[in-house]
């Protein structure tokens, strides 16, 4: 079992007070594209803390809710070219930084989440292994290969084989394996990398993201570090103390697509020590759609599943004079690309300029 990372209280609560603000589209994209949920959530709140322009003060480098570098957003959107976001084929936000449409926490965290599928199927091919995005087995790897890159992963993997290892899958990480590996790397590609820091960066990294995991799956407290402490108090003293309720007939939940134990727990305002025991032989981190959980005594909250918010009707817009692509952009906070995606029968070029007749009635999306 990977070890756990050590976060402090207050900062494990801050990353899932700013995650809790894009659990919608994390929930949806994990249903969608048939990734958990969970794990996207605890690899946001290790790459940006949950802060949607992560990385907008770097030229270069990663950026955005899942923090994705330039080269991981160009080959994702290459294989999914065809793709539409907001009626607009994904090979039209080709240029990361135009527009800044890295910034769009659903448009990041849809590459995000398609990146980690190609980097599973990439990892399959590099190793021999049916690495699968939804495998606990293969999370190590995946994760590893989502921070450094499948070929670093794999030069760890074939390095732990070589040496004999048992269980190849998670000896990568040792240092003789995962630091030889690194140096493979800084040699094929000239890189000026301190191969001793950047083992410590990289061989943390799963365990950070298995630190948040078990929140979001509901198998640890978001109060308490996973990892062992000195506190004396015990875990069921921190928890709140659930409210009684009037009602003494038996209640139940029905799971609902993106719910985790934890969150159920804070969607009915009780403990989820106390939602855990009352549901003994759940096995929380497969939870099933419809399940029936039982609450405990009281009448529970009317359910609300949340739902990305539908597409909106596009505003019309009458063209003024300066009006320009770049202007009704910066305008209206939309990309230059989705403006002219709306509007391809009006758009009109003037040698290299493009853009609107001045009164013509165009659409904006919204």
């Amino acid at each position: 079992m990977i070890a756990r990372h050590t976060f402090s209280q207050e900062d494990i609560a801050g990353r899932l007070a700013n995650i809790r603000r894009y659990e919608p589209v994390l929930d949806y994209y994990g249903q969608q594209l048939k990734v958990e949920a969970a794990l996207l959530k605890a690899i946001v709140a290790v790459e940006s803390s949950g802060n949607a322009r992560a990385g907008a003060g770097r030229y270069s480098g990663a950026k955005g809710l899942m923090q994705i570098t330039r080269q991981t957003w160009i080959a994702t959107i290459k294989q999914y070219p065809d793709l539409r976001y907001r009626n607009t084929k994904l090979s039209e936000y080709l240029d990361r930084d135009k527009n800044d449409v890295w910034a769009d926490a659903s448009l990041n965290t849809l590459i995000g989440t398609l990146a980690l599928i190609l980097k599973a199927r990439s990892l399959s091919r590099m190793t021999g292994l049916a690495i699968s995005a939804n495998d606990p087995k293969d999370a190590p790897m995946l994760l590893t290969a989502y921070n450094a890159g499948e070929y670093t992963v794999m030069k760890a993997f074939k390095r732990a084989q070589a040496a004999a290892s048992s269980n190849p899958q998670m000896d990568f990480l040792e240092r003789a394996h995962l630091q030889g590996a690194i140096q493979d790397v800084v040699t094929r590609f000239n890189l000026s990398w301190d191969t001793a820091a950047k083992f410590k960066e990289i061989s943390q990294y799963a365990s950070k993201v298995f630190s948040f995991l078990d929140v979001f799956r509901g198998t640890t407290s978001p109060t308490n570090n996973t990892a062992s402490n000195n506190n004396t108090t015990s875990p069921q003293e921190e928890e709140p103390t659930p409210t009684p309720t009037p009602q003494a007939t038996t209640q139940y939940y029905s799971v609902v697509s993106g719910d985790t134990g934890y969150g159920i727990a804070r969607k009915l305002g009780i403990s989820f020590s106390k939602l855990s025991a009352a549901n003994p032989g759940v096995n929380w981190a497969r939870l099933s759609l419809g399940q029936k959980l039982k609450v405990g005594e009281g009448q529970p909250p009317k359910e609300t599943p949340v739902r990305p918010e539908p597409p909106k009707t596009p505003k019309i817009y009458r063209v003024q004079r300066g009006d320009s692509l770049g202007v009704l952009a910066r305008k209206f906070n939309v990309s230059i690309a989705a403006i002219k995606a709306l509007n391809k029968s009006q758009l009109q070029r003037w040698g290299r300029v493009e853009g609107f007749f001045v009164g013509a009635k165009i659409k904006i999306p919204q």
